[in-house]
Order: structure tokens, then C-alpha cells, then sequence
């Protein structure tokens, strides 16, 4: 069964009200090296200004596999990979802020790869 990835409807950590929602990686029934992604919109940068994409990552646990952030200009295009993440960091919520300097509408791919652990969630 592929891995899933769930919204949940709690507290938001970046507003910190129950308005906002955060994602988690379920690798229960998965097997190692699984992904699942989720793509946004098309966004365009106005005036060519800079964008800024800004979340909040949770990754505790051994063997949890990955987690990569990816930019694209085309649907299916190439990606260009913006951020990685696959050590274990501890147990509190970390901040990126990505800064994003494309003239061309785009779109953020957030992939999870599941890992071997039993705690790869």
C-alpha cells in the first residue's frame, strides 16, 4: 500500500490557531523508499519580486526516510530541488524560510520518501 500523506485539522504551529493545518507522512503500511508528494497551485511573482515559501518541519525519530521540497516551471517539467532534509534533527519543530527568485509562474512539489524505521511516520 502506498504511503499516504493526511491533513489534520488540530492546531496549526505556524499561526498557532485551530484555523491552520499541517501535513504528516502515515508509513504504516508502506515500504521503504515510498513517496508521496503534493503540489500547489501555479503561483506568479509579482512585478518580478521575490517569492518567499515559508513551513515548519517536524523530523524525530531513526531511519525516517526524507523529506525534499522541489520548484517547477512546467507541469511534469524538471524540478529543481530547493531544500532536503533525511537525518534525524530532534524533537521540536524547525522554520524554513526558501526564497524563490523565478520570473516564470511556478509550482513547490513537497515530496515525502519513506524510510526502514519503524518510527518512519
Amino acid at each position: 500500500m502506498l504511503s499516504k500523506i493526511k491533513k489534520s485539522f488540530l492546531i496549526d504551529h505556524t499561526i498557532g490557531t485551530s484555523t491552520g493545518q499541517y501535513i504528516y507522512m502515515d508509513k504504516s503500511f508502506a515500504n521503504k523508499d515510498e513517496k508521496a508528494r503534493l503540489i500547489s497551485p501555479v503561483f506568479k511573482s509579482k512585478s518580478n519580486e521575490k517569492c518567499e515559501f515559508r513551513f515548519f518541519y517536524f523530523y524525530n525519530g531513526p531511519l525516517l526516510g526524507g523529506l525534499n521540497i522541489y520548484m517547477r516551471t512546467k507541469a511534469n517539467g524538471p524540478e529543481k530541488l530547493l531544500f532536503y532534509v533525511n537525518e534525524e534533527l530532534g524533537n521540536f519543530w524547525e522554520r524554513k524560510d526558501i526564497i524563490i527568485d523565478e520570473k516564470e509562474p511556478f509550482q513547490i512539489v513537497i515530496e515525502g520518501v519513506t524510510g526502514s524505521g519503524l518510527f518512519g511516520k
